[in-house]
């Protein structure tokens, strides 16, 4: 994902919104500058998961680009957790 996305509540947002659609998985900062989310769950969960990201109201950030891709499930996530 990249933007004006690292700083002003962007990953307390992504955790929020992750958690009220029972997705689990992780949201970072990398130091490109961009956030990385790894999510786990049903097709029409992470579309939604998108949409409500993307319309978030959040002044404090900007979503120019996301790219998606699928992944084979290397790792089980329990929960939805932002990594420091």
């Amino acid at each position: 994902m990249t933007g004006k996305v690292q700083g002003g509540g962007f990953r307390y947002t992504t955790f929020m919104i992750a958690e009220s659609l029972n997705l689990n998985g992780t949201v970072k900062n990398s130091k490109n500058g961009k956030v990385v989310i790894y999510l786990q769950g049903l097709n029409q969960q992470i579309t939604k998961f998108i949409e409500q990201l993307q319309n978030f109201p959040n002044p404090y950030a900007q979503i120019n680009k996301i790219n998606t891709k699928v992944i084979k499930n290397t790792k089980k996530f329990n929960k939805f957790q932002i990594i420091q």
